[in-house]
């Protein structure tokens, strides 16, 4: 009789061992995938933050590059507007000189340094000539070899300044005209010729 409720407790006591370790794993398994959840979540969260700083970082760098793209840009347009409008500006000189000769045949000097410089605009301001003038384009002699030599200058004239001086080729009259005397009246000229030199481009484009 001892022995069988001896055998009857120990039974009972491994149901209980048994439920209790089945019980103790089934939350330890819940107690670890809870915490692999949250691990998870937290990777999650911290990977959403990374991949929305690497966004930001990429969108900082792209509108940066766009940023130096459009400077650039600017500045090249604005570098090609000064360049056009001093090249206007040198046309305008040599073409009031004309105006004020109204002669067919014209003799110019400059200094040696602004040869290349006039010899590049001469054409330009040739047609404008004509075409203000209803005429043919007037005969432009630029003399290389002499004129420049002779060509006054005074002590207190911007040497940085283009100066041109012009003959009727019969010598009865000259016509000196440089930028920094010609500033103001030339503003309204070269307003029209710049206006009329961008629409042709843009014509063009």
């Amino acid at each position: 009789m001892v022995r069988f409720i001896r055998q009857e407790a120990e039974e009972k006591v491994n149901k209980i061992s048994v439920f209790v370790e089945e019980e103790f794993d089934i939350e330890k398994l819940q107690l670890v995938e809870a915490e692999k959840k949250k691990s998870r979540q937290e990777f999650e969260r911290k990977d959403k933050l990374v991949q929305v700083r690497k966004k930001i970082d990429y969108s900082m760098q792209l509108n940066a590059s766009r940023i130096k793209v459009l400077q650039a840009y600017n500045d090249l347009i604005s570098s090609m507007k000064e360049a056009e409008s001093k090249e206007l500006l040198h046309v305008i000189l040599v073409l009031q000189s004309l105006l004020r000769l109204k002669e067919p045949s014209v003799l110019l000097c400059c200094r040696k340094e602004d040869m290349h410089l006039v010899n590049s605009i001469l054409h330009s301001a040739k047609e404008e000539y004509a075409e203000k003038e209803n005429v043919y384009p007037p005969e432009i002699i630029v003399d290389n070899v002499h004129c420049h030599l002779t060509l006054p200058i005074t002590m207190h004239m911007d040497l940085s300044v283009l100066v041109v001086w012009c003959w009727p080729l019969g010598m009865l009259c000259s016509v000196k005209n440089c930028l920094r005397d010609r500033r103001f009246p030339v503003c309204d000229l070269l307003k029209t010729m710049y206006e009329r030199k961008r629409g042709e481009m843009e014509t063009k484009a």
